[in-house]
């Protein structure tokens, strides 16, 4: 992918950007579409100032996709805390829906740090990526 790096250059790429959407009939939203800016390293940001259809673009620090973030700054900390937030919240969730009874653990204790491994290694453990994962018959 080309490097762009002046205002001028940002702004020809959008603007071809903005014909092949207009060469089939699509449309950029102005009120949803965001400029973020990641400088290279060691280099000074600066808010490039980006329009579609004459309407100028707002910039942001930071954008989430696909369950990512990217931020401006480009360091993964920010990426890192807030998926320990999100996870935390599903977690708290997690523990807030389910009611672990005492014939379903085999210490028989309800909120012991024994049951909290429990419940993270039976939800949050059980399925990692790369791995597979089947429903049995009558479940």
């Amino acid at each position: 992918m080309e490097q762009l790096t002046s205002n001028e250059e940002l702004q020809a790429s959008m603007d071809l950007s903005s014909l092949a959407y207009h060469n089939f009939d699509l449309t950029i939203s102005t009120k949803k579409a965001e400029v973020l800016y990641q400088p290279a390293p060691g280099k000074p940001c600066t808010e490039p100032i980006i329009s579609v259809s004459n309407q100028k673009l707002s910039a942001t620090d930071m954008f989430s996709y696909l369950g990512s973030t990217l931020s401006r700054a480009m360091h993964i900390d920010e990426e890192i805390n807030i998926r320990i937030a999100k996870a935390s919240a599903a977690f708290g969730r997690l523990r807030d829906s389910v009611s672990v009874s005492k014939k379903w653990h085999p210490t028989g204790e309800k909120n012991s740090r024994s049951t909290k491994l429990w419940l993270y290694q039976l939800f949050c453990m059980g399925v990692r990526p790369g791995q597979s994962t089947s429903v049995m018959p009558g479940s």
